[in-house]
């Protein structure tokens, strides 16, 4: 796909730290943390819950933040899960805002 195109590549979405590891040995330069929509379901962890388990296990294998980006995508209500995202190790992450559009924050 590099030889295509020069573009981020990132697999979505992300559920567990398992999949960030593989990724990230594969080369691939970033993960979008998601449950797709998955909380309307009884048994689907919360994003934040999952993002905690990826970051755990990418620290495990000593990945390296300048050429690896995880990005967070729902779970982020209130300006409370902004500051649990970033205590995490999480810079990025997508905030659902009022008009429909998704906002990026990076901070």
């Amino acid at each position: 796909m590099k030889l295509v195109a020069s573009l981020l590549t990132c697999l979505f979405p992300s559920v567990s730290g398992a999949d960030a590891v593989l990724a990230y040995k594969a080369g691939v330069e970033g993960i979008v943390v998601s449950n797709h929509g998955g909380r309307n379901c009884d048994t689907a962890r919360p994003t934040l819950q999952v993002l905690y388990e990826v970051m755990e296990a990418l620290r495990g294998i000593r990945y390296d933040k300048r050429k690896f980006d995880v990005y967070l995508d729902g779970g982020i209500k209130r300006g409370g899960d902004i500051f649990k995202a970033v205590a995490l190790g999480k810079l990025k992450c997508y905030i659902n805002c009022m008009v429909g559009h998704k906002c990026i924050f990076s901070g």
